[in-house]
């Protein structure tokens, strides 16, 4: 009961927080799909006859747009699991009540969890808008596999709330990590080929991308529902994603434990 009141307490804060700003909020479901136009009319303008033969021998499916949406949802995801742990933590140290947030009866990295789930949810939910949004304005094909693909979003998920928890744990340190925050999470999504295949990247970078649990995730996300090319066998790739979730979950929570202590002992939980 104690886990389902500290998650609603926190739905209701994210969304009264949203809510209270319509025009930004509106722009959560707008701004993606402004960006990600271009690359859609971009990939149509190569086409031979309507059909990209080029993508299509590249990923093994010529639906473009139905590409690049997935590759937006799973964005959304990556992006929340930065902002959606990170940023909770500096705004409430911004406004000087981190410390007295947390000296309540709850766990500071139980607060941080569901804090983070919360926000990932609201993320998510807003992530589909836009994927609807997208798919009315370039078309989307229905998933060949969707519950599989569903199941593949959830690893991966659970995986980023590890990821997530950790990287609190790092903006408990540095106090301010906006700048950090925004490059990794730009990094991530861009080598995990929300925007292009991963094969195309120089050998260097693809060694950087394969090694991301995240790229697997949406790979795999992607064969289920286009019937891609995988680049792993999808069972090794919902092993790999799987053990990732498992590795980042323990480790995340460690880590932050780890970091709230040392910022005790220094005196510096509520700094800014």
């Amino acid at each position: 009961m104690t886990w389902i009141r500290i998650l609603g307490a926190q739905l209701v804060r994210v969304w009264l927080t949203l809510l209270r700003y319509p025009a930004q909020l509106v722009g959560y479901v707008v701004q993606p799909v402004a960006f990600l136009a271009p690359l859609v009319f971009l990939m149509r303008s190569f086409t031979v006859s309507g059909r990209a033969v080029g993508f299509e021998a590249t990923t093994g499916t010529a639906d473009t747009a139905s590409f690049l949406l997935l590759g937006l949802l799973f964005d959304v995801l990556v992006s929340a699991a930065f902002w959606g742990f990170a940023f909770p933590i500096q705004t409430l140290r911004r406004q000087g009540v981190l410390e007295a947030e947390w000296v309540t009866p709850n766990a500071p990295w139980m607060l941080v969890v569901l804090g983070g789930i919360a926000q990932m949810t609201a993320s998510l939910f807003m992530g589909v808008i836009a994927v609807l949004v997208g798919a009315g304005l370039f078309g989307f094909s229905w998933g060949q596999a969707p519950f599989l693909a569903g199941g593949i979003v959830a690893l991966a998920a659970a995986g980023l709330f590890g990821f997530g928890i950790g990287y609190a744990g790092v903006v408990l340190l540095l106090r301010e990590a906006t700048q950090l925050t925004d490059a990794g999470s730009y990094a991530t999504t861009t080598l995990s080929g929300s925007q292009f295949p991963v094969k195309v990247l120089p050998p260097a970078l693809r060694v950087l991308a394969l090694a991301l649990p995240t790229t697997y995730g949406l790979d795999a996300l992607r064969v289920f529902w286009l019937g891609t090319e995988p680049l792993v066998p999808t069972g090794w790739a919902a092993v790999l994603v799987a053990g990732a979730a498992a590795v980042s979950l323990l480790a995340g929570i460690w880590f932050f434990s780890r970091a709230e202590m040392l910022v005790k002992r220094r005196g510096t939980l509520g700094q800014f």
